[in-house]
């Protein structure tokens, strides 16, 4: 979210929280025709893959919190992986990975082994329906800290005091999925 764009409305106002979310989504919409004629481009290559990715989320008022700065909460490290390659089926992962996890992959789908002490896995298994460990984590850095996470945990640990993130936490994501109870 811009800055210019959160100094204009209420935050404590839905309507205008709504009005943002709204823009925000407007520009994804545009974003995903533009991508839309990328894929159509490349869909007949057999020799091509083409990703998209995002290296972060954003917040809507979630936890008192707008944009995408010192946060530690799901929304802001739940992002989109998109893999197109005529090799593999279209499947939604809800599993957690990393972007550690894409070169393993692209390695994979290009038919080279992986490399010895590669970190990441690749995600082809996951597409073919097979599980991977539930305990798999992910670990990502913000100005206040490190999270690690997977889908059943979020552990935050602050590397100096910031205010209210001065402390660690840790959030049973199935049981609080808003990651409000520490």
């Amino acid at each position: 979210i811009e800055d210019i764009y959160l100094d204009l409305i209420d935050k404590n106002n839905k309507t205008d929280v709504a009005y943002l979310r709204m823009m925000y989504d407007s520009k994804l919409k545009l974003l995903d025709e533009s991508y839309k004629n990328i894929f159509e481009k490349f869909s007949t290559k057999q020799d091509t893959i083409t990703m998209v990715m995002s290296d972060h989320g954003e917040n809507f008022g979630e936890h008192g919190l707008f944009n995408h700065n010192n946060d530690y909460h799901h929304s802001l490290f739940h992002v989109p992986l998109i893999i197109y390659s005529p090799k593999v089926k279209a499947t939604e992962i809800n599993q957690t990975s990393s972007n550690l996890d894409i070169f393993p992959t692209l390695l994979d789908l290009v038919g080279i082994p992986q490399i010895n002490n590669l970190q990441g896995k690749s995600l082809l298994p996951l597409i073919d329906n097979q599980k991977i460990d539930i305990n798999d984590f992910s670990i990502s850095e913000s100005f206040s800290g490190i999270v690690i996470f997977n889908s059943n945990w979020t552990y935050f640990l602050p590397w100096a005091i910031y205010g209210k993130y001065s402390q660690e936490v840790l959030f049973n994501v199935q049981k609080d999925p808003d990651e409000v109870i520490n």
